[in-house]
């Protein structure tokens, strides 16, 4: 079985867009604004992001180019006032018998939270 490691993110900057509550299978899980982020920053240092969707557990974000398949995992939940204050994110791996290239240090988000 693949071992994920979840990164959790605590920020006010990605909070649920207007129409989202309609666009999301399963009521409060949040993510589109992140899943935006992350195909705009991703495909400014040269991967290749076609598309982000949203799933029943919260949201995907398909990067090609590997030797597998692969994208990112998004979930956040909001508290009683609608608030996001923290979002979960992990690897899509699909095959853990595939290599999978290392990152360079150069390819990692920052998400600055100013």
């Amino acid at each position: 079985m693949m071992r994920n490691t979840f990164i959790h993110i605590t920020t006010d900057m990605f909070q649920k867009t207007e129409n989202e509550d309609n666009e999301v299978v399963n009521a409060g899980m949040y993510g589109k604004n992140l899943a935006e982020y992350i195909q705009r920053e991703l495909r400014l240092i040269g991967y290749s992001v076609p598309f982000y969707c949203n799933e029943d557990w919260g949201w995907w974000v398909e990067i090609k180019g590997f030797p597998c398949a692969m994208g990112v995992c998004i979930y956040g939940r909001a508290d009683n006032q609608g608030v996001i204050h923290e979002y979960v994110i992990c690897s899509g791996l699909t095959d853990e018998t595939t290599p999978f290239p290392l990152a360079k240090s150069s390819d990692f988000l920052l998400i600055n939270n100013t």
